[in-house]
């Protein structure tokens, strides 16, 4: 039995640092844009298709433009929320103040939607519009997921699997 309790740690401080390092991931790009085979393909970070990216741009005569290419999304900052609270609570378990398995059931699901909903990203994205026409700036349908949210996804769920592992060790 204390071999088990022992293992449980391990697994939680695993699931710990996959979290973590899937936080990071929103420094990595999160949308591929490339409107075709031939075109460079244009990559946005997490950071900036969650918290909205705007570009100032000079035009002829020396007048600068501001265009905002993303605006801010609640859906694509939830994952990143639920990861953070999944975050705390395994510390809060690893520090002994949360002992229940219901804390270890709720931060094993905080992971595996936070997971999941990395997935939705350029669903979840909100393109910017033109500021005389009102049409949007970027075409949903030349967007791809990019690497940091993809790697990021993944280790959410796995920090979900070992959270799960460690609610049936414990």
């Amino acid at each position: 039995m204390a071999k088990t309790k022992e293992t449980g740690k391990y697994i939680g401080f695993l699931a710990l640092l996959l979290a973590v390092a899937a936080i990071v991931m929103i420094f990595l790009p999160a949308i591929v844009y490339k409107t075709s085979e031939n075109a460079d393909a244009v990559t946005y970070t997490g950071i900036q298709v969650t918290f909205g990216f705007k570009e100032t741009q000079v035009s002829v005569g020396n007048l600068k433009y501001e265009t905002e290419w993303f605006k801010f999304s609640f859906m694509n900052f939830l994952p990143y929320i639920l990861l953070i609270v999944g975050v705390a609570l395994t510390l809060l378990k690893m520090l002994g103040i949360f002992k229940s398995k219901l804390f270890t059931l709720i931060t094993a699901a905080c992971f595996i939607a936070g997971g999941i909903l990395l997935f939705f990203c350029v669903d979840f994205s909100i393109v910017g519009t033109e500021q005389i026409t009102d049409l949007p700036l970027l075409n949903k349908d030349y967007m791809s997921l990019g690497v940091g949210v993809i790697i990021g996804a993944i280790l959410a769920i796995l920090a979900g699997i070992c959270k799960v592992g460690d609610l049936l060790l414990s």
